[in-house]
C-alpha cells in the first residue's frame, strides 16, 4: 500500500485515515520513527514493545514472566552460596 503526501510550511506530514486507522492510531497518540535504510518507519509503542518482548522470548523462552524468571535464578544462586 502505497501513497503520496506532502509536507506542510512547517515540515509535518499527515497520515492519511485509513494508515491511521489500520495501525489503531488516533489523535494525539504518540508514535515512534525509525530511519532505516533511507526510509522513515512509524509504528505504535505498542509495536515496539511488541517487538522487544519478541526478541527477549528468543532468548528466554516460555509463558513465566521474565521478572519471575529472574528472580527465581536469584533466589536459586544465593541458596547455592549459602551452601558453600
Amino acid at each position: 500500500m502505497r501513497t503520496s503526501v506532502k509536507l506542510d510550511s512547517a515540515g509535518r506530514l499527515v497520515v492519511p485515515a485509513i494508515y491511521r486507522k489500520i495501525m489503531g492510531m488516533k489523535a494525539r497518540d504518540e508514535v515512534m520513527m525509525r530511519l532505516e535504510n533511507d526510509e522513515l518507519r512509524v509504528f505504535s509503542r505498542e509495536v515496539a514493545v511488541e517487538r522487544a518482548r519478541a526478541l527477549v522470548r528468543k532468548y528466554f523462552p516460555g509463558d513465566e514472566p521474565l521478572s519471575d524468571q529472574f528472580i527465581s535464578q536469584r533466589r536459586a544462586e544465593a541458596a547455592s552460596e549459602d551452601r558453600e
